[in-house]
């Protein structure tokens, strides 16, 4: 018997999503309301429904009527950006501060992480191709509207992707709790690509290669060697781009 691919649910040729967070529906009509294609409602609330669209001038959006739910339920359309199109977004925009991820595997981490880099207003998390988690309910879900401010970029080769931000000028700091030469202080560095390894192995030899220093995120704990990747990456967001000066 053939052995299930723990990979095959990521989500990978998913593009449509059923979005009932109120306050992540709120987000998507605001921020990008050609994302969504439909929004319904019970026959109660038409009135809210209409308002919302109106304000987000999301004129193209489908409405439907269904008395069977209990509140709003947007359907959005979202999808990744390729390796070419990220790299020439990142060019054009030239933010202080990008998310790279080796290889996250938990949608729930991916998500935290995703919500994380909107509050922070960083809105680009570069991921790879293989072995990594991508869009699904579930990171979708977790994320609150994160993915309404923020793009998932999927590349083939992650090596390959963050030699091509060096040569933009990008330093590319590993997260590394268990480096004992890794910085705990924040180092004066212009644009910095955060790298944040996966959740049991960490950044993987032939990624971390490409870093140009290791940090250590968060205090030491006797008897605990690591934070959860989502919790590590809101520190190092904190770190380096405080909300008061994103």
């Amino acid at each position: 018997m053939r052995k299930k691919n723990i990979y095959d649910d990521r989500g990978k040729n998913k593009e449509e999503f059923s979005i009932v967070s109120e306050s992540a529906i709120r987000d998507y009509l605001a921020f990008c309301p050609d994302k969504v294609r439909e929004l319904a409602c019970p026959r109660s609330r038409t009135r809210e429904r209409d308002q919302l669209l109106a304000d987000s001038n999301g004129t193209h959006i489908v409405k439907t009527t269904d008395d069977g739910l209990k509140g709003l339920v947007a359907k959005v359309r979202l999808a990744p950006l390729g390796e070419a199109a990220g790299l020439e977004g990142i060019s054009q925009k030239k933010p202080r501060v990008l998310i790279a991820l080796d290889h996250i595997t938990d949608p729930h981490n991916l998500g935290a992480i995703v919500r994380s880099a909107a509050f922070y207003h960083t809105p680009w998390v570069i991921v790879a191709k293989d072995r990594q988690v991508l869009m699904t309910d579930a990171s979708v879900a977790i994320s609150q509207g994160g993915f309404s401010r923020t793009n998932l970029i999927v590349v083939t080769n992650l090596v390959r992707f963050l030699k091509s931000l060096k040569e933009l000028g990008y330093w590319i700091v590993g997260a590394d709790g268990l480096d004992p030469k890794a910085h705990t202080k924040k180092p004066d560095l212009d644009h910095v690509v955060l790298l944040m390894g996966n959740e049991s192995k960490g950044i993987s030899p032939a990624v971390k290669k490409q870093c140009d220093l290791f940090m250590k995120f968060g205090p030491s704990s006797p008897g605990l060697d690591s934070l959860n990747v989502s919790v590590a990456t809101g520190i190092a967001l904190q770190t380096f781009l405080p909300p008061e000066t994103s």
